[in-house]
C-alpha cells in the first residue's frame, strides 16, 4: 500500500489524541499539592524596641544545587537527594523563602520599613542570604512519600547564610548563619511541611534578631556626633 492510502488513516487517529489531552481523558493519579510557609502574628505595637536605620530590603535568596525548584526535597541514604512525589512549594523555593523573610521581618516589629527586591524604593540594608540546606533528612534508606512508611520520621533543616550590607557603599556590616531543625512527628507528608514549617521559623527568628542587632550598631556609628576639635 502506498503512503499516500496510510496518511488519511493517521489524521483522526491525531484528532482523537488531541481531544484527549484537551480533557476528554481523565487521570486517577491523586492531585498535586501545593504547600505554603506563614509567618508567626505580629507583635503588638510597642511591644519590642524599633530599629533606627531606614529601610531594609530582602533581596531574592540564592540556592545551592537542588533546591532552586519547587519540589520538597528530601536527603536520604547515601547523600540521595529525592523528592516528594505529587507536592510542591507555592513558588520556587528561593521565592518562598524570601516571601517568608519579609512577612517575618516585618511581623517582628524591629525594623522600620521592610520591603522584597522588586520594591522601587531606596534601601538603606540589604539582607542576602543562601539558601544551604532545607531538606528532610531521613537517618536511613526509607521512601520519602506522603503515606506512612517503615523509615523514622525525617529531621527538616533549615540552613541560611546571611550577611547585611549597607546599600550606600556596598560593605558587607555583618555575616552570620542561621539554622534549625525539626524532627517531623510522623513519616507523613503534612508533618513533614510542617516541620519545615518550625525549622524555618526558627531559623528566621534568628536572621530578626542578628540583623537588627547589626543595623542597629551600624546606624548608631553615623548617629554619634563626631568629637569637636576646638578647644
Amino acid at each position: 500500500m502506498s503512503s499516500r492510502a496510510r496518511i488519511p488513516r493517521l489524521v483522526p487517529v491525531l484528532g482523537l489524541l488531541l481531544a484527549g489531552c484537551s480533557g476528554g481523558l481523565h487521570s486517577s493519579a491523586p492531585p498535586e499539592q501545593a504547600y505554603l510557609l506563614r509567618a508567626p502574628p505580629a507583635a503588638p505595637p510597642g511591644s519590642v524596641p524599633a530599629v533606627a536605620g531606614g529601610l531594609l530590603r530582602v533581596a531574592r535568596p540564592l540556592a545551592v544545587p537542588g533546591l532552586t525548584s519547587d519540589r520538597i526535597m528530601a536527603v536520604r541514604a547515601g547523600q540521595r537527594l529525592d523528592a516528594y512525589a505529587r507536592s510542591r512549594w507555592a513558588g520556587p523555593l528561593p521565592e518562598v523563602v524570601a516571601a517568608l523573610t519579609v512577612e517575618t521581618l516585618r511581623a517582628s516589629g524591629r525594623f522600620a520599613s521592610v520591603e522584597e527586591d522588586r520594591s522601587p524604593i531606596a534601601a538603606d540594608y540589604v539582607l542576602r542570604m543562601t539558601l544551604r540546606h532545607f531538606e528532610a533528612e531521613y537517618p536511613s534508606a526509607g521512601a520519602a512519600e506522603g503515606a506512612v512508611a517503615a523509615a523514622p520520621p525525617p529531621t527538616l533543616r533549615v540552613t541560611l547564610d546571611c550577611l547585611i550590607e549597607r546599600h550606600r557603599d556596598g560593605r558587607v556590616i555583618a555575616s552570620f548563619v542561621a539554622d534549625a531543625s525539626t524532627v517531623a512527628t510522623a513519616n507523613r507528608l503534612g508533618s513533614v511541611v510542617e516541620g519545615f514549617g518550625k525549622s524555618a521559623r526558627a531559623a528566621l527568628a534568628q536572621a530578626v534578631e542578628q540583623t537588627a542587632d547589626a543595623i542597629a550598631s551600624d546606624a548608631q556609628k553615623f548617629a554619634s556626633p563626631v568629637p569637636s576639635t576646638n578647644r
